[in-house]
């Protein structure tokens, strides 16, 4: 807690549904790295260690988005120990470096332009030089104020045991404002007003949120005691809480974004924190007024920041486009000014329309010329193209040119539908414009929004309001509205020609290969039409597979499916990636350009060990040949002195049980195709079900541990088995419904607590939880500290854990002082990355095969001895 406001910034304060994205050199607008003409110089002293290189990571203070955070990141050499990074900024920017500098890991810097600073790390103290040092050293100075006063008997902010507990924490709150604030108003002279004013408003604003989720935890216990009254809550609130946050939080929320829990207070003690009251009994009802309450308090862009939270979080994302929600998006568009602001929230806006769509695709209707209907199910299992146009567009016509190369491109496949959409009221006008070939060409379907204009349902749906305007759907009857964000008019549709491509391939699927008695049947899917292959010799029939490239490689199945080890001697060397989640282009890129496998598909890895550490399955479109990849490269591996390990991840087990949460549309629709469930594709008959239920939750080689999620204390102190007998039980447990007096098995298929659902390494405290079958229960997951880490690797005798699951950063990450590694990075959006185990060195390696050392593993390991 006492160094948070550092970080507010740099972390949670400004996340809603994503991680912050960095790029790597490029430009951010205003910020740029620079080594020709730089106004900002920053040098990085590091005589305790020896490093080869050191990340610098730069991004803008003062953000458009209240949700992810834009990084800029080089990495820079060492000289003598010297690493230098040149940079020209127009306007105040945050500084974090990475790797870490001591137990300073996470700090973050205020720079401005004309700043220069040379941070130096010696004997575990840093110390700073230089024009900006001061702001530096104030933040420091900060943290040191803090560690001084003594922390409330519950250490926990977030967690309020009794009104007692609550008291001494707003004493403790109330010390550090007496303590901090003088000391920020001594710098008044070594820094620019908008730095003092911006530090000053980070300290108080993570204190008002401090208090706020003090606060907030005491309601809830008023809450669950039902002979406390409300009278009480208000009292403690007018007398303790109010006015505190009164007084200092217009000092912070003018500067910074942050907590915004004293509007939504304000709000509860107008009603006197009784939500039975017709005005707050109802979700929607509260965030209303609370959004109003903002909107009014707040000023200038942190007022739009505030607002972009509200409408993307709190009602686009938790309760969806229902009317209050279109009817608040309309009016804050409508209003002046902020335009960059507005044009985020609509991107949003889009893309979250794009996933609901997905899940729950409209079911439009338009009208032909013969009058008849013309509905989504009539398209089924072909890729649809609408172009909506009407007359006199304008657009239109140079449209029409695009469009009809991209038909003629496809011209020959049957499973590629194009649909001219016109918005025109009048029938007649329409077709006229049909027949003079001027707006819409005459090939393709025609339809009309049957009188509607633009009033029809879909265009509201989906946001169209511009023309022309282009929409996909899918074969699986779900819209891809990222290809609509590409115009072919301008570039005579050639990228669009590439999406749709794209579109052509992950219509194909398969096989699924099932078993019957004897009997062997491989299915092949493209759209609507399935083929199968009976099997007559399983070891020696091969069956294509469709790649990302369209191009096929083959698989023969195996002669029979054996159960995999649990531990194996050292490797020499080892390539571990995890979180593919269907993206077979990211997977295929990583391998190449890696020489894990070559152009054709064959492993080209020697005796090296591949590991994929969890969560092949999910969220993409290429699940099935990701799945096969992996099946064919297991028997190539032995025959070249290697071996493809697969850790089993949650989304494995989840669609082994018939979870389909997160199974994307396609495989839903082709499931039907098949007559079975999704549920079914994996199952006991099939043939990738049997060979996933070979596979084992955890893994040991050498003195390295994989698993998907990761091994907490409880997990640790509680399941007393071996690797290979816990392996064993989950594959007796995995199609079965167990209950809770199971004992190991409750630990190892617990959210919590399961090897490949745990989290907390990654958390920076432990989480407390409500149970879901009896809200009286509340369960605790730790978040390990360095000794609790030590003993979970004394305890499995390891000397590391190698985890996927949580995304952290853009690259593969070291955690504990490199006794955890994480290797998920999000593939999807080009960041992919892989953890290389060489010669006693680790490496980050990524989709073009550049490497980058992590650290060396001999010097790690002074000092780290299994039996301390």
């Amino acid at each position: 807690m006492k160094c948070k406001y550092l970080l507010l910034l740099l972390m949670s304060q400004f996340v809603l549904h994503k991680l912050a994205t960095a790029q790597d050199e490029g430009d951010i607008k205003g910020l740029r790295f620079d080594n020709k003409s730089p106004n900002i110089l920053i040098n990085y002293l590091n005589s305790d260690e020896k490093k080869d290189a050191i990340e610098f990571k730069l991004s803008p203070v003062e953000s458009i988005t209240a949700s992810s955070r834009e990084w800029l990141s080089k990495r820079e050499g060492f000289n003598n120990n010297m690493s230098q990074c040149r940079l020209y900024a127009e306007m105040p920017v945050f500084l974090s470096i990475n790797p870490s500098f001591g137990k300073f890991r996470t700090r973050v810097l205020l720079i401005e332009p004309g700043d220069s600073i040379t941070i130096i790390y010696h004997q575990g103290r840093l110390s700073f030089k230089g024009k900006c040092s001061k702001k530096a050293e104030l933040q420091m100075a900060i943290d040191s104020v803090i560690a001084t006063i003594a922390l409330p008997s519950n250490r926990k902010d977030y967690l309020t045991l009794s009104l007692q507990d609550y008291l001494d924490w707003c004493d403790y709150l109330n010390k550090e404002l007496e303590l901090v604030l003088p000391l920020i108003d001594s710098y008044k002279k070594n820094m620019s007003s908008y730095a003092l004013n911006l530090i000053r408003a980070l300290f108080i604003d993570q204190n008002i949120d401090d208090r706020s989720d003090k606060f907030a935890s005491l309601a809830w216990v008023y809450s669950k005691q039902n002979n406390m009254p409300n009278e009480n809550l208000c009292s403690i609130y007018d007398t303790t809480y109010y006015p505190v946050v009164s007084k200092y939080f217009p000092m912070s929320s003018g500067y910074v974004f942050g907590t915004w829990k004293p509007i939504l207070f304000q709000v509860d003690r107008r009603f006197s924190f009784d939500y039975t009251r017709d005005s707050l009994n109802t979700a929607v009802k509260r965030k209303i007024l609370y959004y109003k309450e903002g909107k009014a308090f707040y000023k200038g862009r942190i007022r739009e920041l505030f607002i972009q939270k509200q409408l993307a979080k709190e009602f686009i994302r938790k309760v969806g486009f229902i009317p209050e929600t279109e009817q608040l998006l309309a009016s804050y568009y409508a209003e002046k000014g902020f335009p960059e602001y507005k044009q985020w929230l609509k991107e949003f806006e889009l893309q979250r329309r794009d996933i609901l769509n997905e899940k729950s695709a409209f079911n439009f209707e338009f009208t032909d010329i013969d009058g008849n209907s013309f509905t989504k199910d009539q398209l089924r299992g072909k890729v649809v193209i609408f172009d909506f146009w009407f007359t006199g567009c304008v657009g239109c016509i140079q449209m029409k040119s695009a469009m009809e190369r991209i038909r003629g491109r496809f011209r020959a496949d049957t499973n590629m539908i194009f649909v001219n959409v016109s918005v025109d009221k009048n029938k007649g006008k329409w077709i006229k414009s049909i027949e003079e070939d001027k707006f819409t060409s005459r090939g393709g379907l025609h339809v009309y929004t049957g009188g509607r204009g633009t009033d029809d349902e879909m265009l509201k749906r989906y946001g169209i309001k511009g023309f022309p305007f282009v929409l996909v759907m899918n074969p699986w009857g779900t819209m891809v509205h990222s290809l609509s964000r590409l115009d072919p008019r301008l570039d005579d549709g050639r990228k669009f020609i590439a999406a749709l491509e794209q579109q052509q391939r992950f219509s194909k699927d398969g096989p699924y290969v099932f078993r019957n008695g004897q009997v062997y049947t491989a299915y092949f899917i493209n759209g609507a039409s399935v083929l199968s292959e009976h099997i007559i010799d399983r070891d020696k029939n091969p069956l294509p597979v469709t790649t990302d490239e369209n191009i096929d490689f083959n698989v023969i199945l195996k002669r029979e499916l054996k159960i995999e080890p649990s531990v194996f001697a050292e490797a020499k060397r080892l390539l571990v990636l995890s979180d593919i989640e269907g993206n077979f282009d990211a997977f295929r890129k990583l391998l190449q350009a890696n020489h894990i496998i070559d152009k054709d598909y064959n492993w080209a890895f020697g005796n090296g060990h591949l590991v994929l550490n969890g969560d092949i399955f999910d969220r993409g479109d290429q699940v099935s040949e990701c799945l096969w990849l992996i099946y064919s490269l297991e028997e190539k591996a032995k025959v070249a002195g290697g071996y493809v390990h697969f850790v089993l991840g949650n989304h494995e087990v989840m669609n082994l049980q018939g979870n389909s949460g997160y199974v994307r549309p396609k495989y839903i629709y082709n499931a039907r195709l098949l007559e079975r469930t999704t549920k079914d594709l994996y199952g006991e008959d099939s043939e990738l079900g049997r060979w996933l239920r070979t596979k084992n939750i955890m893994e040991k080689i050498g003195d390295l541990l994989f698993v998907h999620g990761g091994i907490g204390k409880e997990f640790s102190d509680s399941v007393k088995l071996s690797i290979p007998e816990i392996n064993n039980m989950f594959r007796r447990r995995i199609d079965e419904v167990y209950d809770s007096d199971n004992g190991h098995s409750d630990f190892m298929f617990s959210q919590f607590y399961s090897p490949f659902w745990f989290r907390l390494y990654y958390k920076d405290k432990d989480e407390y939880l409500v149970s879901a079958k009896d809200t009286a229960i509340r369960l605790v997951v730790h978040h390990p500290s360095g000794d609790q880490i030590n003993q979970i690797l004394k305890r499995w005798s390891v000397r590391k854990i190698i985890t996927g699951h949580t995304i952290v950063a853009d690259t593969v990450s070291v955690h504990y002082d490199g006794k955890v590694l994480n290797t998920d990075t999000d593939h999807a959006k080009g960041k992919s990355e892989a953890l290389l185990i060489e010669d006693g060195n680790y490496f980050r390696v990524d989709k073009t095969g550049l490497k980058y050392l992590l650290f060396d593993n001999r010097r790690r390991m002074i000092n780290q001895d299994l039996t301390e």
